[in-house]
């Protein structure tokens, strides 16, 4: 229903009068009051202005207009009828205005036409205004106080013209004026269940006076801001979300996300802070509170919650998995052989699960793996040993090697299992085949990167004939890749062994007929700083793989001259580099030290003594430290120079 203009004119009096009484400087921390009240203001100034224009508009037409009423009431069954004047301006007449307790209905009698307005009533106000606040800003209901202030003058007109038109169409069917009256109320008293037909439509100053009163300011400041919030007045941003956004509703969006695309647990994570971070820009800001409930949850990686442990649908999809191999192994095992027509399902289970553990959510799936101590993973390992089709060993070697990458306890599991004896046996056969060789040769590496022992029976296998192969392999005629592949399963394999004298790897050295790719490969990874061997990012307290290499091959004659003596002095400005680079107490400062000496002890560096000096100096400046890190540096110095006094005499 349009509004009056002598209502709406009514209405910002009344709103300008309470917020002149209003004490408070901003209207509800929105806007100033003072700004409030300008817009106030003019708004009716304009309106006041439309109102004079359409008073003057219907001075000249009442006449014509009340005579052609009296006419068609005094003929009412003429066929003809004549043109009437334009309709004028309905107003709200003070005198004819009635007020009952919720809400208004008026009756306005101009001449012969009867209109009826309903006016709203606080109660409606304040509900349009809880409306607009449970609504994300935006307002809700069709009350006619929440309608767009800043209308267009001629919309009003427009819709002024349009209610006559329906009355004159109601006066033209033959209905007098007290039927019309009748029927218009009781439309409007049975649209209200306040009303209910009680037709009390009397006392309009007591309405005004309610209008006007100080019981009612809040509520008329609560209507103007509606209105100017709809009109763009103010900023609709004011409001706030209704609930807090919990981390789990968070992560269930990521996870929803995951699901729907495929996407990694982590990718997810970034499309989510991408689209939160894209739609601010494109609002400036206008949802910035329901943004920053969700964003402040995915500023770094989202945590798991231990409520949806084993409920989302990675954790669902694993425990069917590891069931379906459990049962294939199950049935392999007692059947003792092959059968070929379920190949393609193991082959799709195997795939997802794969997949799951390369880009699900890391704490989800060790959840699921470490379930029953790690039993799922063991029956793997098992199955690994009976299978014999090598599409589905290879996937199981990528599954190992996923689960290696998330938890460290599974590599543990692996090293003590049959899986590194049966990898080596398949080393054998697959021989021929680079690319099967590969994927075996990597996830041996994987198995031995972070030192943890193997059990000693394994030494009957994994021994001198095994580190021989690997070293005849690096120094045939094969791809350079393939070799370096070959060079961190070495550096991998021996952190299983402390004792030199002792180790397959040392041994095997002295016994193949040639090691000179190997240590120039060596000597170039130290002289990078590299360590291949660190494949996981599990935390470890194992040496510098190739440091370690180096610390063991020059523990003995035998091993030190397989290098030769240009070689050595390369060594030596290497380790002489990294003892002066070294601060005190970094561990290796002292395999640095400990290296030095063995290559004084097992080479012709007597011969040359190659950097003497700069040794000289570095044997110094560790003596005059003075902090209690520096005691073992010091300790291994002292015995350097009590070991070789000729060198290191004043």
């Amino acid at each position: 229903m349009p509004v009056e203009p002598d209502f709406l004119i009514s209405f910002l009096n009344s709103s300008i009068e309470s917020l002149e009484k209003s004490k408070e400087t901003e209207i509800n921390g929105i806007m100033p009051k003072e700004e409030l009240l300008e817009r106030l203001r003019e708004k009716k100034n304009s309106m006041e202005r439309m109102y004079l224009d359409n008073t003057e508009r219907d001075a000249d037409s009442s006449l014509s207009f009340s005579q052609s009423l009296g006419d068609k009431h005094s003929a009412p069954h003429q066929q003809e009828h004549r043109p009437h004047s334009p309709p004028h301006i309905k107003r709200l007449d003070s005198s004819k205005k009635s007020v009952s307790k919720p809400s208004t209905t008026t009756t306005t009698t101009s001449e012969d036409v009867v209109t009826t307005y309903r006016e709203p009533s606080l109660k409606d106000s304040s509900s349009a205004a809880h409306s607009y606040n449970k609504s994300n800003g935006s307002l809700k209901g069709s009350n006619s106080l929440t309608r767009d202030i800043r209308g267009e003058e001629e919309e009003q007109a427009a819709a002024v013209d349009e209610d006559y038109a329906k009355q004159q169409t109601n006066g033209e069917s033959g209905k007098d004026d007290k039927t019309l009256e009748k029927s218009e109320t009781s439309d409007v008293v049975s649209d209200d269940p306040d009303v209910n037909g009680k037709g009390d439509f009397a006392n309009s100053a007591e309405n005004s006076q309610a209008l006007d009163s100080e019981d009612s300011a809040a509520a008329l400041q609560q209507q103007v801001k509606v209105a100017l919030v709809q009109s763009g007045g103010l900023n609709a941003a004011y409001a706030r979300p209704n609930r807090k956004v919990e981390s789990s509703d968070v992560y269930q969006i990521v996870d929803a996300i995951r699901r729907n695309t495929n996407m990694s647990f982590d990718i997810s994570c970034e499309a989510l802070r991408v689209v939160l971070t894209s739609m601010e820009q494109l609002y400036n800001g206008a949802i910035n509170p329901y943004l920053e409930a969700i964003a402040i949850h995915v500023t770094d990686k989202v945590d798991t919650p231990k409520e949806l442990l084993g409920l989302t649908h990675d954790a669902k999809r694993l425990q069917y998995i590891f069931a379906q191999l459990a049962d294939c192994k199950n049935d392999t095992q007692q059947r003792s052989w092959m059968v070929y027509e379920d190949e393609d399902d193991i082959l799709q289970f195997l795939e997802e699960l794969v997949e799951i553990l390369n880009n699900a959510d890391e704490n989800i799936c060790c959840y699921e793996m470490s379930c029953d101590q790690y039993q799922a993973m063991v029956n793997l390992v098992q199955y690994y040993q009976m299978e014999t089709r090598w599409p589905i060993k290879r996937l199981l070697l990528k599954a190992f090697t996923a689960a290696c990458h998330l938890d460290a306890i599974i590599v543990d599991i692996l090293v003590t299992s049959v899986l590194p004896l049966e990898i080596v046996e398949d080393m054998k056969v697959q021989f021929s085949t680079m690319e099967r060789l590969k994927e075996l040769i990597k996830m041996l590496t994987i198995i031995f990167c972070l030192g943890q022992p193997m059990p000693v029976n394994h030494q009957d296998y994994l021994g001198l004939q095994f580190a021989e192969f690997l070293l005849e392999t690096i120094e045939s005629n094969n791809p350079e890749n393939f070799i370096d592949l070959v060079i961190t399963l070495i550096l991998a394999f021996n952190l299983q062994f402390v004792d030199p004298v002792q180790n397959p790897i040392v041994e095997a050295m002295q016994t193949v007929p040639t090691v000179k790719a190997f240590t120039e490969k060596i000597l170039l990874l130290l002289n990078r700083e590299e360590d291949p061997v660190k494949l996981l990012k599990h935390p470890t307290n194992v040496m510098n793989s190739v440091l370690k290499m180096f610390i063991d091959v020059f523990s003995i004659k035998e091993t030190a001259g397989l290098f030769y003596t240009t070689d050595n002095k390369v060594l030596i400005d290497i380790v002489v580099r990294q003892l002066s680079d070294l601060c005190v107490g970094n561990p290796l400062r002292r395999c640095y030290l400990e290296l030095c000496r063995r290559i004084m002890r097992n080479t012709n560096y007597q011969e040359h003594q190659h950097r003497k000096q700069d040794f000289m100096k570095i044997f110094t400046r560790i003596f005059c430290e003075d902090t209690e890190v520096s005691a073992a540096d010091q300790q291994l110095v002292r015995e350097i120079a009590n070991e070789f006094p000729q060198l290191f005499k004043a």
